[in-house]
């Protein structure tokens, strides 16, 4: 069985699209409002498209990081 590349995905875990785009769990979760996902079960489904749209569509997606 081969593997699908990304861009080809339907759908990916919340795990996945971190992986996938470097974006921490946190920032995923903050951004839902603007990313098509699905709840199946107990598990968050990210809709693939939506998610490279929001990527690939501008505007700013920034992580605010403590000072040290």
């Amino acid at each position: 069985m081969s593997k699908i590349p990304f861009r080809e995905k339907i759908s990916c875990t919340v795990q996945d699209a971190q992986q996938a785009t470097g974006i921490s769990r946190r920032k995923l979760f903050e951004l839902l409002p603007e990313i098509e996902s699905k709840k199946v079960g107990r598990r968050r489904l990210i809709l693939v498209r939506s998610l490279i749209e929001r990527l690939e569509g501008g505007g700013e997606v920034t992580e605010a990081h403590p000072a040290l």
